[in-house]
């Protein structure tokens, strides 16, 4: 099945942080740092980040400490949940 760009790119940042997560980086992902590492311009990012905060996947938190991470585990988000 194809997804469009936006799918992908929902589904490679919903990865991304699940994976800081299981690596013991409980806290918030940095979304400069999410856009650079999977080569998001950095609006795109924000467009995108909304969405999924929108959907209930993920959190947001501004500030030194901030960023995003999953709202619920990882193994409750199904792909349906992202498309």
């Amino acid at each position: 099945m194809t997804y469009p760009l936006g799918v992908w790119q929902a589904m490679l940042a919903c990865a991304y942080v699940a994976d800081k997560a299981a690596l013991g980086d409980d806290g918030f992902v940095a979304t400069a740092r999410l856009a650079a590492d999977l080569g998001l311009p950095a609006p795109s990012a924000a467009a995108l980040l909304r969405r999924l905060t929108a959907a209930g996947l993920i959190e947001t938190r501004e500030g030194a400490r901030g960023g995003v991470r999953l709202a619920r585990a990882a193994q409750e988000i199904i792909i349906d949940d992202i498309v």
